[in-house]
This record gives C-alpha cells, structure tokens and sequence, in this order.
C-alpha cells in the first residue's frame, strides 16, 4: 500500500476542550477531515487532524489512522511546539479492503505527565469505498453519475485543511491531478454498468 504522509504548521490554536492548564503537558486533536468522503477502491484520498498543543513546551507523540479500528498508517515523532498546531496529513490508497462504509478514527500517543487524554483520540468521519465512477454512491456506475460528471466537466479544486465537506468536484476527480478532464471520463467509461451487492 503506497502512503505519504506529511506536517504542516497551522495558522492558528483550536480547541476541542476547555479545562487544562497551559503549564500543563496536553496536545490534542481538535480536528479530522477527509478530502473524499466517497472513494473507489484502490484509488486514494487525503486524510487530516489537527493537533494543538495547548501546553507552553514543545511535545512530541505518535499519530495513527484507523479504518473501522484497524490501524491503517502511522506517524512517528510529530513535535508541535507550545501554543501552536500542526495539521498532519496521511493519503491513503485504499487497498486490500471491502466494499461499503468505514468509520474513519485517529489518535495520538500521550505525552510525559499528560493527564488530559479525552482529547487524544477523534472520531465521526465517515467514507463510502465503491467502484471508482459511482459519484453518487449508489452502488452502480450508471447515468447518473456520468450525468454529475458531465455537471462538473472541467472543473478544478485546490485542496486546503479542513476539507470539509468534501466537494463532488474532489469526488469525480478519480486520477486525483487536480482537476475532471478526459482521464477521469475514460475512468468512469471504464466502469460503467458495474455494480455491487
């Protein structure tokens, strides 16, 4: 399974919580987002949290990435510094999974002397695995969705955390260059007329 994985410093502090103190150890994940919330299989997409660090030192833990509880990536030694956040980014192929829904969770690992630890682990995100070309997730690669895809016909995206909520444009986008050109019809061409279950 190819992966990539990547930091980027946020522009500001998020919270999820309220009670900790800043002399206090605490990083934790304010976010989680999902460029496709709708994803053929063996195809990839981009998934992120954001980690604030509501502590004044610099902390240093792992973050993982679950699929239905099954650890599908993770990142050593992410350091936030004191007061600040770090978006981290992990795009998944999905392979060597099944058809339907996946609930998407991340965590990451406590620090030395953390005693805030409700916020060291998010859920809630959900995402569809189906034949690449269903944009509407109806099991089926059909008119309707080349009817959506001709909608979108040439239309670009720019990627930028939070993605939420994903946009059909990110969807249909199945060779993920950026934007629906005559690559993603041939894909969905391909496709069409396959179904599931």
């Amino acid at each position: 399974m190819l992966t990539f994985s990547s930091i980027i410093p946020a522009a500001r502090l998020e919270s999820r919580t309220t009670n900790f103190s800043a002399d206090s150890p605490n990083p934790g994940i304010a976010s989680i987002s999902a460029t496709k919330n709708v994803v053929g299989l063996n195809r990839r997409l981009s998934l992120g949290i954001k980690v604030t660090n509501y502590g004044v030192a610099a902390e240093t833990f792992n973050a993982t990435f679950d699929a239905n509880s099954t650890i599908i990536h993770e990142i050593f030694d992410v350091t936030v510094d004191g007061q600040n956040s770090t978006i981290v980014i992990f795009n998944w192929t999905v392979a060597g999974f099944a058809y339907g829904n996946y609930s998407i969770s991340a965590g990451i690992t406590p620090v030395f002397n953390e005693t805030e630890l409700s916020d060291n682990f998010i859920d809630g995100l959900w995402i569809f695995v189906t034949i690449t070309g269903d944009i509407n997730a109806d099991k089926n690669v059909d008119i309707f969705d080349a009817i959506l895809f001709a909608n979108l016909w040439g239309g670009y995206h720019v990627m930028v955390y939070p993605w939420y909520p994903p946009s059909l444009y990110w969807i249909a986008d199945f060779d993920d260059n950026g934007k629906l050109d005559i690559f993603d019809a041939i894909i969905l061409a391909g496709n069409f007329g396959k179904h599931w279950e």
